[in-house]
Formats: C-alpha cells, sequence, structure tokens
C-alpha cells in the first residue's frame, strides 16, 4: 500500500477552493503551471504557459507573468 505524504493531505485540506478536485495530485502532473521561483510564504512565480489561468482561484496575474498561492501546488513544488 503506498504511503500518503501527511504535507500533502493538510495542503489538500488547505486548498478546499480548488474547482478542479485536485486533480494535480493524480497522474504524472505534466499539466501543471511551470514554477521559476518561490517567493516568501507559499508563493510561486509562474513562468509562461499557465494551463489553470481562467479557473483556479489560487492564480493572480501579475504583469506578464504569474502568481500561484495554491497550496497543494507549493507542497508540490517542494517535494
Amino acid at each position: 500500500m503506498k504511503s500518503v505524504n501527511p504535507l500533502l493531505l493538510k495542503a489538500k485540506e488547505d486548498a478546499g477552493d480548488c474547482p478542479h478536485n485536485h486533480i494535480c495530485l493524480e497522474g504524472k502532473r505534466e499539466h501543471l503551471c511551470k514554477v521559476c521561483a518561490e517567493y516568501g510564504d507559499k508563493v510561486l512565480f509562474l513562468q509562461n504557459g499557465f494551463p489553470q489561468k481562467n479557473s483556479c482561484p489560487y492564480f493572480y496575474t501579475f504583469g506578464d507573468d504569474g502568481i500561484c498561492t495554491c497550496p497543494v501546488r507549493y507542497a508540490l513544488y517542494n517535494e
């Protein structure tokens, strides 16, 4: 039986507003927004091409770039 990462479980609870039912926790994760840098506590700067831009409550436009505040994406980035 595969063990579950407790940090990912906590992040999933914190990301209760996810309209995608936390699909990023399944599969190969090739659909995730690409991170170019971490900034502060649970904030990620994203590279161009934001697959979840129009439907994610954790995505914010920042000039030509994007910012992600999703607890699950942050946990995956630090995994």
